[in-house]
């Protein structure tokens, strides 16, 4: 049975970013670390590089940087307070992901992340029907199992991937909209407005007729130019 499923929110976990980790540290490492520290982690990742020029049939670089899942809690706490982690100095931040749709690691699809995917796992970098860690297929042989073009099945210019991002950007301002509607009320139509206020508002004869849109006008002031003449008392002789 094919199937995929969601965590709720708060079974979310946390992703941190570990930088200066250096290129060449591997996963197992910096996980056996955190845990001889007491730290129970969910997942270890290094971060490798999205340059726009990369070439498709080429794996993309490795970075120093690493993503640490953790779950809520105090732990999250004990990973920010690092400051040294596999006797390097560290920093470390909450990790912002790039825009763009859902992966799955696992089966490649969009949508879900692996920890939920129930689908049978296809290799991001052959398509084989194995997970993509157990790739047997030489390097520099990549094949799409999304579009079966000649490049891996993450790559950004994957054809299925564009198009989930064009689903992903049209599905969310209508969610937008959703929201702000039901969590503010309707408006009432202005002209509506204009008599309610016009009803409750009694402004006396000879001025109703010039209420507009529920504004009253200012009344004008009196012309005092006449009166601005200086007047001398009269002399006496």
């Amino acid at each position: 049975m094919s199937f995929h499923t969601f965590s709720l929110p708060e079974d979310h976990c946390v992703r941190l970013l570990v930088k200066n980790l250096g290129k060449g540290m591997p996963e197992s490492a910096v996980r056996e670390e955190l845990e001889s520290l007491n730290i129970r982690v969910q997942g270890v990742m290094q971060l490798r590089s999205g340059r726009r020029d990369q070439d498709p049939a080429k794996d993309r670089p490795p970075t120093p940087h690493f993503i640490v899942s953790v779950v809520r809690g105090p732990e999250v706490t004990r990973v920010r307070s690092l400051t040294e982690l596999c006797g390097l100095r560290v920093t470390v931040e909450t990790y912002v992901a790039p825009k763009g749709p859902l992966q799955c690691k696992r089966c490649q699809r969009f949508g879900h992340t692996q920890r939920n995917c129930g689908y049978a796992p296809r290799c991001v970098a052959c398509g084989g029907c194995h997970l993509s860690g157990d790739c047997p297929a030489p390097r520099g042989q990549p094949r799409c199992c999304s579009c079966e073009g000649n490049q891996t099945a993450n790559y950004r210019g994957c054809a299925k991937w564009k198009e989930a991002r064009a689903a992903l950007a049209k599905r969310t301002p209508e969610q937008g909209c959703k929201m702000v509607a039901s969590s503010k009320p309707a408006a009432a139509p202005k002209a509506n407005r204009a008599e309610s206020y016009a009803e409750q508002t009694d402004l006396g004869e000879g001025w109703n007729h010039v209420v507009r849109g529920g504004g009253l006008p200012r009344p004008a002031l009196p012309n005092l130019s006449h009166n601005r003449s200086i007047r001398h008392p009269p002399s006496h002789k």
